[in-house]
């Protein structure tokens, strides 16, 4: 008994295969480089200040720090300013020049959590545009820090904030790449003939 497979049965399985090693490539790539803007710790969680993914800024006239503390946790919270900044329009595109000197912004702050889940609060009025970092540090019964986790970004006036481009998003060159692909596997979606 002999198996034939035919032309268009081969071709739809040629496509499934390439489809699924694209898929597992994208996920591959994406989730090993996927940039972290906010703290993440199994202690606490940086929920604000609201900073973009895609470019580090954060725009305010007032920083707004809230932080979830989890029960029965302490920690410090300290905010940098990095006077040598001298501008980027992202996050990644900042010299490494511009994190050598930091200067501490106000006093560090305490806070425990007691029996249950609760928020540290801190509002800074008036902050200067400029690269800053977020550092809290979880603290031992002794009061020594055991993790430490830095959050980087640049604070701008929210009236820097283009209301037209803010939300526009460009795709990746990532993404043109996984699309050109599926373009090229599945053919155009697009009936040419309209």
């Amino acid at each position: 008994m002999s198996m034939h497979i035919k032309i268009p049965q081969l071709k739809m399985i040629k496509r499934i295969a390439v489809l699924l090693l694209t898929i597992f490539l994208f996920l591959t790539i994406f989730t090993a480089t996927l940039p972290s803007t906010a703290a993440e710790s199994k202690n606490f969680k940086v929920i604000s200040p609201v900073i973009s993914q895609s470019t580090g800024m954060a725009y305010s006239d007032n920083l707004f720090i809230s932080i979830r503390v989890e029960p029965e946790r302490t920690v410090q919270i300290t905010l940098y300013n990095y006077p040598d900044f001298k501008g980027a329009e992202s996050l990644e595109m900042v010299p490494a020049t511009s994190f050598i000197k930091k200067k501490q912004v106000g006093d560090s702050y305490y806070y425990s959590a007691h029996p249950r889940l609760s928020f540290f609060t801190k509002r800074i009025n008036k902050i200067k545009s400029g690269l800053y970092s977020l550092r809290v540090e979880t603290l031992d019964e002794k009061g020594q820090p055991f993790e430490t986790v830095d959050t980087y970004f640049i604070a701008m006036p929210s009236s820097s904030k283009d209301p037209v481009t803010i939300n526009k998003t460009t795709p990746s060159t990532r993404v043109i790449f996984f699309q050109k692909v599926f373009k090229n596997i599945f053919g155009s979606t697009v009936n040419d003939d309209e």
